[in-house]
């Protein structure tokens, strides 16, 4: 049976902004700005010596999507990793949305009886993909994790976006520094890293692998234009799509939904938050 679902998971808080005082001055009421736009600001101000992405990013603005989080899940296991990513979270450079994280831990172990490894399309620093492997030693898993990206940033701008000159956002990464996590985390024995462009590396690679759940996360919609096909025929499980958006009062910040929405309807399947097919 092939399951698609498509996510849409979203922090929300009635918590009070807060007054951050940083090396630049003072800032307020950025919390729910800083939330939307985290990817943005941090790239667009990470040449500053002492940017306030830094402070708000891996204290005040992670600290508060924290708070509630754990108490939303009952498994032991994803409470664990769950946990882990509080507790390593400046080791990790994580910005995790642990509600999300837990969804998707939830669907790895959903289809760990299926046939098939896990597909990452869209690695940035390798958070999510060391958070999978943890997860897949703690059930004792025998499945194998492929996390695919280009480690430049976003290759293309994007035609069906609100985002403004994307190429190389999301580019403070690199190949060397995701291994270099990897083993720092012991979980490269887990791990195949498949760097290059999706139109170039993934038909060349995985061509013959089946996929019990496959995390789409390259934001754009080119990128997801192309991976569609290739993880429909390939998909044992479930699909998570990180950056699908179904507000009908904004256009989508990214192109993923447009991509989406188009590939979908050509085989009559209206996405919803949770689709099975």
């Amino acid at each position: 049976m092939l399951f698609v679902r498509f996510i849409n998971v979203k922090f929300t808080t009635n918590k009070k902004m807060y007054l951050y005082k940083i090396t630049m001055g003072f800032i307020s009421n950025l919390e729910k700005a800083v939330r939307k736009n985290y990817g943005d600001i941090q790239n667009k101000l990470s040449f500053l010596p002492k940017s306030p992405t830094k402070i708000l990013g891996k204290k005040q603005v992670m600290g508060i999507r924290r708070k509630g989080v754990l108490e939303q899940f009952k498994d032991p296991d994803i409470l664990k990793i769950l946990k882990f990513n509080n507790d390593n979270y400046e080791m990790l450079h994580s910005d995790k949305d642990g509600l999300m994280l837990g969804h998707y831990l939830e669907f790895l172990k959903q289809t760990d009886c299926m046939d098939g490894d896990i597909l990452e399309l869209g690695t940035y620093k390798g958070v999510t993909t060391i958070l999978f492997a943890k997860f897949l030693d703690l059930i004792k898993s025998d499945k194998k994790i492929y996390t695919c990206d280009v480690f430049t940033g976003l290759p293309y701008e994007d035609k069906h976006s609100t985002a403004k000159n994307a190429v190389g956002s999301f580019s403070d990464t690199s190949y060397e520094f995701v291994n270099s996590q990897f083993d720092k985390f012991n979980v490269s024995q887990r791990i195949t890293i498949v760097k290059g462009l999706f139109e170039d590396t993934l038909y060349k690679t995985l061509d013959k692998n089946k996929f019990s759940f496959v995390l789409l996360d390259c934001d754009i919609y080119d990128s997801t234009k192309f991976c569609l096909p290739f993880i429909d025929d390939r998909l044992n499980g479930i699909v998570a799509f990180d950056d699908y958006e179904q507000d009908p009062n904004k256009k989508p910040r990214w192109g993923m939904t447009q991509a989406v929405n188009e590939f979908y309807q050509k085989i009559n399947l209206e996405p919803v938050p949770h689709l099975m097919k």
